[in-house]
């Protein structure tokens, strides 16, 4: 097989290495926006069961290290340490499932407590590396036994917890609640 990584950091196979002191650093969040659904079915006017449902894509960009060092007419050069860029992209859907209680009197503000099930789903879309122009897609996997190449499709995962707020509804009118 040729070495694909050598052959971009203009050195020769086995003059480069990858250990976890090289893993990505800075590790930096895109901003994304999320889109969803809430409902509230009230047992009375303080207590209701909710349901949200909420949906987003995730970016997030890095950079990792690779050390190279090369053998210059027998002698071996200092080692190099090169940064290159990484990015990711992820899908994730979030539901919760709980109990919301208001609390006071008052018409115009009352404070709220809710709490419940959490569960996440998340899609891993991409992860992609740049070493000098050579972008490689992370997800294929190399079999050493048959010497074949596979990407990963099914990359997903769920997890999940509980979830708890605090809060405050202010009534603005009879139409709108804040």
């Amino acid at each position: 097989t040729v070495d694909r990584i050598a052959l971009a950091l203009n050195v020769q196979h086995g003059e480069w290495s990858f250990n976890e002191s090289d893993m990505p650093v800075n590790l930096k969040y895109s901003i994304a926006f999320m889109a969803g659904a809430s409902a509230r079915y009230a047992f009375s006017k303080r207590s209701s069961i909710l349901l949200n449902a909420n949906t987003n894509k995730l970016n997030i960009n890095g950079n990792f290290t690779i050390v190279t060092q090369t053998l210059n007419n027998g002698n071996q050069q200092p080692s190099q340490v090169k940064t290159f860029a990484l990015v990711g992209t992820e899908q994730r859907l979030l539901l919760q499932l709980g109990y919301q209680h208001i609390f006071g009197e008052n018409e115009k503000m009352n404070f709220f407590v809710e709490g419940g099930a959490n569960v996440t789903m998340a899609k891993f879309v991409k992860n992609q590396i740049n070493v000098n122009g050579l972008v490689m897609d992370l997800t294929y996997v190399y079999n050493p036994y048959t010497g074949s190449t596979y990407q990963n499709k099914y990359l997903t995962g769920v997890g999940t917890g509980v979830f708890a707020g605090l809060g405050a509804n202010v009534n603005l009118g009879s139409k709108w609640l804040v």
